[in-house]
């Protein structure tokens, strides 16, 4: 089977609910993204410069490796899922959970074991403890991409983000923050840390599987013909997916490492993770818009399409510009939260917070690519973008520091995005970003908010 329409996912995720009952997921990120800010304070405050420094690498590979790892599953078991419950067939749906279960523990396993592997005999810096705590965050991070996908099929998303992205944060902060506490002010190490956080995440997978089973109780699991329908193709292919947005994430702070000494590398991960809270106004936006975009496409109707693309960007645009501005105004405190010494680098958060307005306000170019079946463009154009940025890298940093780095981060997310606006205006004549709000002819800026109060009020 061809990997086709990848993510018509989000449109069979919310689809039949309202945007008032989507904007719950937006409350549920907004906190996530809160306690995410929180947790990774509080790790660089009990750690110190060096330790925090270490962690970042280590925490930006395990998290790029189990994204890998987890073969996607979280977008296959929501797009077939949902094609076998619209085929009305039951024994093909229970196939699809068995494959995707199947596929996820390999996966976690295997991509852990070569973390682990890669960590102890290729990188001894980061040997022992914190190989090993990287490898158990790899594998529990893999396997909840697939729980999380199968609570999603399920109509379980508030439970799957509520406990997933927001519980994880919350409970693994208390625990890490009340580490000096317990034993008389030990600093504790990058590896005690993503111990921790592997360990609440492992409570949270245990407590996915048991809510899974319960939904599925008394219903045949099987793998028999699982092989005939190109999922391995599909899962590979997703794979590829999350490696190319996973490593626009976390691929920066990890080839930093090689250019500059560890500790360095955390004012910069430090930055990254306080652009985080602004990402989550875009990416809530996609959940919430996400299936009207869908149908829009399905439909053919290029003026939907742009009249759904609007919406989305009225939901979006004033929380993003206030954030980052409010972000660029404060960057020096809200990088000496993390460490005083992280002050001198508050030019690397400011250029970060632009780059996340760029991709704020250039609208839901992912998910309109692989809509439109321009799936390996989008792998192409953002690895493309990806691959020349991280090459300019130690070049601007030798020549501007850790702003540098910023820099060459800047270039990534900007070209990827005018490359994939240029390829969605060339197929489709939408233009998903914000100059899509003027002279159209789909809904202006105006009526998009019309429209969308109405959709709040359940009119």
């Amino acid at each position: 089977m061809r990997m086709k329409n990848v993510t018509s996912l989000v449109a069979k995720l919310a689809s039949g609910g309202s945007v008032r009952d989507s904007l719950a997921v937006l409350v549920i990120k907004a906190g996530s993204g809160v306690f995410g800010f929180l947790m990774f304070a509080v790790i660089s405050r009990v750690s110190g410069f060096e330790a925090f420094g270490k962690f970042s690498v280590i925490f930006s590979a395990a998290m790029l490796v189990g994204s890998i790892g987890s073969l996607g599953q979280q977008v296959f078991l929501v797009k077939e899922v949902a094609r076998a419950k619209h085929a009305g067939d039951e024994r093909l749906e229970m196939t699809t959970y068995s494959f995707s279960f199947v596929a996820a523990l390999a996966g976690s396993l295997v991509s852990s074991a070569l973390f682990a592997v890669v960590a102890q005999y290729f990188a001894p810096q980061y040997a022992g403890a914190a190989a090993l705590g990287g490898a158990a965050l790899c594998f529990v991070y893999a396997l909840s991409q697939g729980t999380l996908g199968a609570l999603r099929v399920q109509d379980s998303v508030i439970l799957a983000l509520g406990s997933r992205d927001l519980a994880w944060r919350m409970v693994a902060t208390g625990i890490i923050a009340a580490i000096p506490l317990l034993f008389h002010d030990a600093a504790p190490g990058a590896g005690t840390v993503l111990l921790v956080m592997a360990a609440v995440l492992g409570v949270v997978v245990l407590w996915h599987a048991f809510e899974i089973k319960r939904r599925l109780r008394g219903r045949s699991f099987g793998l028999k013909g699982s092989l005939s329908h190109g999922w391995v193709k599909l899962s590979a292919g997703l794979a590829l997916i999350a490696a190319i947005s996973g490593a626009n994430l976390y691929a920066f702070s990890i080839v930093l490492s090689a250019v500059v000494p560890v500790g360095m590398v955390g004012p910069f991960f430090a930055s990254l993770r306080t652009v985080d809270v602004i990402t989550l106004f875009h990416m809530s936006t996609i959940w919430v818009m996400g299936p009207r975009i869908a149908r829009a496409v399905a439909s053919g109707d290029s003026k939907q399409i742009q009249s759904e693309c609007n919406t989305g960007l009225v939901i979006q645009c004033t929380p993003t510009i206030l954030a980052c501005l409010a972000v660029i105004l404060f960057s020096r405190p809200l990088l000496v939260f993390f460490n005083p010494a992280y002050a001198p680098y508050a030019p690397v958060l400011s250029i970060l917070a632009v780059g996340a307005l760029i991709n704020a306000l250039t609208g839901a170019t992912g998910l309109i690519l692989q809509l439109i079946n321009l799936h390996w463009r989008q792998v192409a154009i953002q690895g493309g973008s990806l691959a020349l940025a991280l090459a300019l890298l130690p070049l601007l940093v030798d020549a501007l520091g850790l702003t540098g780095a910023a820099l060459a981060y800047l270039v990534s997310i900007f070209l990827w995005n005018v490359l994939a606006i240029a390829s969605i205006r060339r197929k489709t004549g939408v233009d998903p970003s914000i100059f899509g709000l003027f002279g159209t002819g789909a809904l202006n800026f105006r009526e998009s908010r019309a429209r969308l109060r109405s959709s709040i009020a359940g009119h």
